[in-house]
């Protein structure tokens, strides 16, 4: 337009041409500012997608760890049972016969320390798992190991006159 006219047109030109700069800055100056807040929307549903996944698997190593404590009580719960249901059958059986008494209190006994064992190992693990106790490895003497539970179910295996092997 202003070099049809040789920058001697109407003055209103001047002010339309004017206008479309401005106007084109404003336009350019709005698009600049939505481009920005796209990239910043893409980049914060990114990493909300990252803080999601990563707050997936967390919940799901919390939901195993407490499947396995779980299973890990109930095991206990088993193991506890079969000491006290030996001291129940021990005292049974000395209720029916009390001439055996010499020959079946240290058996109770011998079966209320291994209650009492087990009991300590559940807090011991409490104390682990909470961070107040350190691991102490040594070695194990397995005769002493399997003596507790030839104690515990003896009593059950006599009735059956199963022979478990013990003197």
């Amino acid at each position: 337009m202003g070099a049809e006219l040789r920058l001697q047109g109407p003055v209103y030109h001047w002010w339309l041409v004017a206008m479309l700069v401005i106007f084109w800055q404003v336009l350019r100056h709005a698009g600049n500012r939505l481009h920005e807040t796209h990239r910043t929307n893409y980049a914060l549903q990114y990493r909300n997608n990252q803080l999601i996944e990563s707050l997936t698997r967390q919940t799901q190593a919390a939901l195993d760890a407490v499947e396995i404590k779980n299973r890990f009580l109930a095991s206990a719960a088993h193991d506890i049972r079969q000491p006290v249901h030996a001291l129940g059958l021990y005292a049974d059986w000395l209720g029916s016969e009390p001439e055996l008494v010499h020959e079946l209190a240290p058996k109770i006994v011998e079966s209320t320390k291994a209650v009492n064992q087990l009991f300590d190992s559940l807090f011991d693990l409490a104390r682990l798992d909470s961070g107040k106790i350190r691991l102490n490895v040594e070695t194990l003497n397995i005769a002493k190991l399997l003596h507790d539970p030839e104690l515990q179910y003896r009593p059950m295996c006599r009735p059956r006159g199963w022979n478990c092997g013990c003197a």
